[in-house]
């Protein structure tokens, strides 16, 4: 009788957190909505936030004088959505969170990233939410979110007409609440697509801070897709291994997605990614993930890389075809480390994850097969391929556009293609083999 109990006990807790689930998604769904609604633009404090409309997105344009007061703003206009996410995640469980991971980004932040820990400041402000809970909510957005990705890019002379091409597919796990939570996301990421200048008056030294466009959460989970130079990003995470005796590579310094920041800040190129990468502290710890391997494209024709732990970085670019050995001009990844050795990284091995390993090699051997004849349709078409996988006649989780079946759990999120010459991004929601692209073209958000 008593295990009945708590087997009803622990269903019924299972049965209310799905409803307040549900109930949270539907508030944010309702507050997305709002500002665009409204007007075209926001007054805080006297001063206006724009929001433009192209197509099916909103666009909101914070201007701000300074770090903290972009962090101030972000909070008063979006106080409502922090609130509810906080809510979120303590409905959702306190998550078990590594030894030092509070001190090591505030750390980091002060010492490499002032001008970030001032957004932090700035946000800590205006929601009434201190600095350690919203560095915890960005742990949990981020815990979230990594999921088992995919990127490939193609650039001269594997394109037809010489074009420059990243793509970056986000996949999901089919569980509730990792739906759910990335439902609010996906919602918020259509909603707030939003393109920023960030002042930055003492960055460590670096002298050059350029506009950029990204996705998520206003200073708690930016995702960043194309700087006003034309440099574009994406990123896929890597699965460390569950093998104990394996080596497992750790140490402290600048956290993968402050590296993005960084990068969409000071560079205009692939090849100052790869020397900002290379000359900086980078920090990596033990867990279910490797660091995020980071794939960039330039306006320039060029395409990178960067498998990178706190030891370890391999900077890998279209014509490092002494690393890849495949033909000039393509680069692809999924979720296991192809270029560093991973039993001094901690990722896992091929063989401890087929599925990646069938991924990649279905992507490479297509971008071989149209090596030449590569264009934007083409990087579509490989999107929603279904040839191979564990069974090439079906729709698996080891297929480059990824469904569940009985060997696993996978599903395509959304999907995105970056063009930085045109200065466009293509934005499929859902499978690609199911749902269309919708083009977007950012040069104009740039222009004051």
């Amino acid at each position: 009788m008593l295990y009945m109990q708590k087997n009803n006990k622990s269903n019924m807790n299972i049965i209310t957190k799905k409803y307040l689930t549900i109930i949270t998604i539907f508030l944010f769904l309702g507050l997305a909505v709002v500002p665009s609604l409204k007007s075209s633009s926001l007054n805080l404090n006297n001063e206006k936030v724009n929001i433009k409309n192209q197509s099916d997105l909103s666009v909101v344009h914070i201007e701000a004088s300074s770090s903290y007061d972009y962090g101030y703003k972000v909070g008063k206009l979006f106080k409502p959505h922090f609130k509810l996410l906080n809510l979120f995640a303590k409905l959702s469980g306190k998550q078990k969170i590594r030894e030092g991971y509070f001190n090591n980004q505030l750390d980091s932040m002060k010492k490499y990233c002032p001008f970030i820990f001032d957004e932090f400041r700035g946000l800590s402000t205006s929601t009434n939410i201190n600095i350690d809970q919203l560095i915890y909510l960005k742990y949990f957005m981020f815990n979230y979110v990594n999921e088992r990705c995919m990127s490939f890019s193609c650039t001269g002379p594997a394109t037809k007409n010489d074009e420059t091409i990243l793509v970056q597919k986000r996949d999901t796990s089919n569980t509730f609440y990792k739906i759910s939570l990335q439902k609010f996301i996906y919602v918020f990421i259509e909603r707030y697509f939003l393109s920023r200048l960030l002042w930055v008056k003492d960055n460590g030294g670096y002298s050059s801070n350029y506009r950029y466009i990204f996705f998520g959460i206003p200073v708690l989970f930016e995702w960043p897709l194309i700087n006003e130079k034309g440099l574009g990003f994406g990123a896929s995470g890597t699965v460390a291994t569950t093998n104990e005796s394996r080596e497992f590579d750790e140490g402290s310094g600048i956290p993968s997605e402050m590296l993005w920041v960084l990068c969409m800040l000071t560079c205009k190129n692939v090849s100052e990614v790869a020397e900002l990468y290379k000359g900086v502290e980078r920090a990596s710890y033990k867990g279910s993930q490797v660091n995020e391997v980071a794939v960039f494209c330039d306006s320039e024709g060029g395409i990178l890389m960067i498998e990178q732990t706190h030891s370890y970085i391999a900077t890998v670019f279209g014509n490092s075809t002494e690393i890849t050995n495949a033909s000039e001009g393509i680069l692809w990844r999924v979720s296991h480390h192809q270029w560093l050795d991973p039993y001094k990284t901690g990722s896992v091995t091929p063989e401890e994850f087929p599925a990646s390993a069938i991924r990649a090699n279905r992507t490479l051997e297509l971008l071989e097969k149209y090596h030449g004849d590569i264009t934007l349709d083409i990087c579509k078409k490989i999107t929603r391929d279904h040839g191979g996988g564990f069974n090439p006649d079906g729709k698996d989780p080891a297929d480059i556009c990824r469904h569940s079946d009985k060997h696993g759990i996978g599903l395509e999120y959304f999907t995105y293609i970056i063009d930085p010459k045109d200065m466009s991004i293509y934005i499929c929601r859902g499978p690609p083999c199911r749902n269309i692209y919708r083009k977007y073209n950012v040069l104009k958000l740039f222009e004051k």
